[in-house]
């Protein structure tokens, strides 16, 4: 058994074990959040030992799926020592991954002004991406 230290939360895990392997991917980001995608491994077993260490307390996750690379879905993940600047976190996030702006503006309207949208909402004002599919 090892014992790692994680924002002041004891995590014991087995030499070789996905979760060791995820703890040290952690570690050497050295950086307040991160997501699943940015780590090495199988991206269902990297996801299980993301989730293992939120019910652990060791790190927290963002409320909903970011989704700003095509289909790739996923939450932000970060340190609880940040929880009170979590939104900016997000904001940051998205700024710094986001190749389209008008997420970004979405995301304000949401979270400054207090607006609620639905996906009809958004595909109504910036459209949506076509299917093939013909009317």
């Amino acid at each position: 058994m090892r014992v790692y230290r994680l924002d002041g939360v004891e995590v014991q895990t087995t030499i070789g074990s996905v979760l060791e392997s995820v703890l040290k991917q952690i570690k050497n980001l050295d950086r307040p959040y991160l997501t699943s995608m940015e780590l090495k491994g199988d991206p269902v077993q990297v996801s299980g030992a993301l989730r293992a260490l939120v019910k652990r307390g060791a790190l927290a996750r963002s409320p909903g799926i970011l989704s700003v690379r095509g289909s790739e879905r996923f939450y932000l993940y970060y340190s609880l020592r940040s929880y009170c600047v979590k939104d900016q976190l997000i904001e940051d996030y998205l700024e710094a991954n986001c190749p389209d702006q008008r997420i970004i503006e979405i995301y304000h309207r949401i979270t400054d002004g207090g607006e609620v949208l639905s996906n009809y909402d958004v595909r109504a004002e910036f459209g949506a991406p076509s299917r093939g599919r013909s009317p």
